[in-house]
């Protein structure tokens, strides 16, 4: 048997697991379960097991899909006292690694690997966002830069997630994005590489077309620059791009590019209701688990009137 309770064993079983466990993947499912289960005992061992793996395993890639359920179990598991410090010098030492590893392990991919890594790139920036990590304010975006590199032979997926990542941070401003765009779509570049960074840029989503007339005509002007011959060749790479987009963000677009105005939203006006804004500051703080005393009171009250 496992122990003469069943919290004794299920944490005897989940460390039984750990042991048995030889993916990093893995290994974190079976922490997430003693944390949500509420097992301390059986965490500890789970962080051991789960820093010697992280430590020896040489797959950026893999290393890159445990990151968010990593900041997850950080930012709203139950860890306490030790095991959080020790779960978050792992999550360290596994960014570190990422941070050294990512450029060389995006060298040579090909489409099917591409698309794999821009969706983990992605995460990793979710995952540093979510504890407000130091790596996001300079070492994440440096590496961004690297992939973004137009003297880079990268897959254009690659380049274009690393401009979208680079812009939705705030690290390069609507100039430096539009100027690396340009670059992608130049007459120089091979359609298809152009139709891959745009893929890569837009990332699932107008928005950032729709809210950024610069960025939209290079990418208008690139595509009415195209051949017959070019057009047909990356007509199926335009098609999923654009279609992923919400059909609201696709008739928005179309207004844009045939010169209609969009419609500017003009903000909440003068006659807020206090009382009732002064409930939704106190739910957002409740949600946040933030106390809510007389004197926050106070100052939502002050808030709302300003």
């Amino acid at each position: 048997g496992y122990g003469s309770t069943v919290e004794t064993a299920a944490a005897a079983r989940l460390i039984e697991r750990g042991r048995e466990a030889t993916g990093l993947a893995e290994l974190v499912g079976i922490l997430q379960s003693g944390l949500f289960a509420d097992l301390p005992d059986a965490v500890a061992p789970c962080v051991r097991r789960l820093a010697d793996r992280a430590a020896t395993d040489p797959d950026v890639g893999r290393l890159m899909d445990v990151v968010v359920p990593l900041a997850n179990a950080l930012r709203y598991g139950d860890v306490r006292g030790t095991d959080a410090s020790a779960l978050g010098d792992v999550f360290d030492g596994i960014v570190v690694r990422i941070m050294s590893g990512l450029v060389p392990a995006c060298a040579s991919l090909d489409d099917d690997a591409a698309a794999r890594m821009v969706e983990r790139l992605t995460a990793v920036q979710t995952a540093l966002a979510m504890l407000d990590h130091d790596a996001r304010r300079r070492t994440y975006p440096a590496v961004l830069a690297q992939l973004a590199d137009r003297h880079a032979m990268r897959h254009g997926l690659i380049s274009g997630r690393a401009t979208r990542l680079l812009h939705d941070a705030g690290t390069w401003d609507a100039g430096d994005v539009e100027r690396r765009l340009s670059q992608a779509l130049s007459a120089g570049t091979p359609p298809q590489v152009g139709a891959s960074f745009v893929e890569g840029f837009l990332a699932g989503s107008g928005t950032v077309l729709i809210h950024d007339d610069d960025l939209l005509g290079v990418v208008d002007r690139w595509l009415s620059s195209l051949t017959i011959d070019a057009f047909d060749a990356v007509v199926a790479l335009l098609r999923r791009t654009f279609g992923a987009f919400e059909p609201a963000e696709r008739r928005q677009i179309m207004t844009l590019l045939v010169g209609g105005a969009m419609r500017r939203p003009s903000g909440f006006g003068a006659e807020v209701d206090a009382a009732r804004a002064h409930d939704v500051l106190v739910t957002v703080r409740h949600l946040l688990g933030i106390p809510v005393t007389d004197v926050e009171s106070e100052t939502l009250d002050e808030t709302v009137r300003t």
